[in-house]
């Protein structure tokens, strides 16, 4: 993900708020395709920790959205 990340930002002078989409799309795609599932099992996890780390992971893609959209922005 990060490698994906990585080519969009040094693509970004072409068209950076198109990239930033990008980058993101791929970012939630190839999470998506992770088996998160098996291996959060491991953990057993109550109901309410599962909700807390599903808040947490959230809040963290919100805020990686927020900087690539700002670092996508042209300055000025």
């Amino acid at each position: 993900m990060a490698a994906d990340l990585a080519i969009y930002f040094a693509s970004g002078v072409h068209m950076p708020i198109e990239n930033a989409r990008n980058a993101v799309v791929r970012m939630l795609e190839r999470t998506l395709e992770l088996p998160l599932g098996d291996y959060l099992a491991e953990f057993q996890l109550t109901t309410a920790e599962a909700d807390v780390a599903h808040a947490r992971a959230l809040d963290c893609i919100g805020n990686s959205i927020r900087l690539i959209r700002a670092a996508a922005l042209p300055a000025g």
